[in-house]
């Protein structure tokens, strides 16, 4: 929906406007630094130089550069005639005393 509502707007100032009034500055201020990281990682620049230009920690530019090689993955539908997994029917077992231990005797 956000992209969507992005996407229509037809001139810069929209945009800006739509932003300003669903993000804080600071999390604008994130966003532009996280956008630059990919940027930077696409132009093969180092993980010490970004964080370095721009006060990144490399956790993040290693966060970010996993998510941005790794593909999409893909949502499990269920169609109505199809059933969903069984669930196994098991003893809630104690968390301590006696009986903590049987869920292994069942097996």
């Amino acid at each position: 929906m956000f992209w969507s509502e992005l996407e229509k707007s037809k001139s810069k100032s929209d945009a800006d406007t739509l932003l300003n009034g669903l993000l804080t500055p600071n999390e604008k201020l994130m966003l532009e630094k996280r956008l630059a990281v990919i940027y930077l990682l696409q132009k093969e620049i180092g993980p010490r130089e970004i964080g370095r230009r721009l006060d990144v920690t490399r956790r993040t530019i290693s966060f970010l550069k996993s998510g941005f090689k790794r593909k999409p993955s893909k949502k499990k539908h269920y169609s109505s005639s199809s059933t969903p997994p069984k669930l196994t029917k098991r003893k809630i077992t104690a968390y301590k005393g006696r009986g903590r231990w049987d869920f292994l005797n069942s097996q």
